[in-house]
């Protein structure tokens, strides 16, 4: 997908697919906002995912607002991914995704919380 709100096309176009690789522009409390500028949060790209049956998804274009990555709830029934600039993926290793998100998940909460700590100085 590009810039794009979830869209029954997009799922009826992709169902079944193995790999999709959806923006994911803001966390899901902004969804409001996602609405008017016409994007996806991250919940409404795994959302789709679901839809579609896809095996894998691979979340990209995210906010500036956010330094890292947006926070994402992981749902079992999908191998979940997040994009950096210049990543490369082959996609044999795609199944192996999943555990690098829950690690850079893990870096950046440590990241927030001492980013957090050094604001109340």
């Amino acid at each position: 997908s590009g810039d794009c709100r979830p869209s029954d096309a997009l799922v009826r176009a992709g169902a079944g697919c193995r790999v999709l690789i959806h923006e994911a522009t803001f966390e899901a409390p902004l969804q409001e906002h996602a609405r008017r500028k016409r994007h996806c949060t991250a919940q409404e790209a795994l959302q789709v995912a679901e839809e579609m049956k896809a095996q894998h998804i691979l979340l990209t274009h995210f906010s500036q607002r956010y330094p890292k990555a947006v926070d994402i709830e992981l749902k079992d029934s999908l191998s979940v991914c997040v994009a950096f600039d210049g990543m490369k993926v082959s996609s044999r290793l795609f199944h192996h995704l999943s555990t690098l998100l829950q690690a850079t998940q893990e870096v950046l909460q440590i990241v927030k919380e001492e980013t957090s700590e050094l604001t109340e100085i």
